[in-house]
């Protein structure tokens, strides 16, 4: 159930495809997307950057709805300018409808890297089968859906 505040997105015709040059532009400039899944991400170093992130995203507002689960690891993935973290994004699948509950970058990065970020979020999520996410009105989450073309669905 959503409530005023909520957006509910159908993410059913989402391609990660369509947005190659984002995803491009990310490759050149050597920014990389790994989610806690991916097997060279397992390290105790990556899992403490997960966790500072979390900690600098809570400081500066960049949780959209607490509290929230990490269940599904591939629905967390983190951005890396080489081996510095720079960004992550969260979607906690254990409601009814998952929500989209974590976007935050360092301010020092561009706007299109949090794009990208989410594309990886987002294809990851399609491949984990969600077919909908609820996204928080007004907030830089949403921002990042209208920018990559998505609507609400209500």
């Amino acid at each position: 159930m959503t409530s005023r505040q909520d957006k509910e997105y159908d993410l059913t015709d989402f391609d990660a495809d369509n947005y190659w040059i984002e995803t491009h532009r990310a490759t050149a400039a050597t920014y990389y997307f790994p989610s806690l899944a991916d097997k060279s991400a397992r390290s105790a170093q990556f899992g403490m950057a997960v966790g500072d992130l979390l900690q600098s995203a809570m400081i500066c507002g960049g949780i959209d709805v607490m509290p929230f689960t990490i269940r599904d690891e591939s629905l967390v993935v983190v951005a890396c300018r080489g081996y510095e973290t720079v960004g992550i994004s969260i979607i906690d699948p254990t409601g009814d409808v998952p929500r989209d509950v974590v976007t935050w970058m360092e301010p020092t990065h561009a706007a299109w890297v949090e794009q990208v970020l989410k594309i990886e979020l987002l294809r990851n999520a399609r491949e984990a089968g969600i077919d909908r996410v609820i996204v928080r009105d007004g907030t830089a989450t949403e921002a990042i859906y209208k920018a990559l073309g998505l609507h609400p669905s209500r």
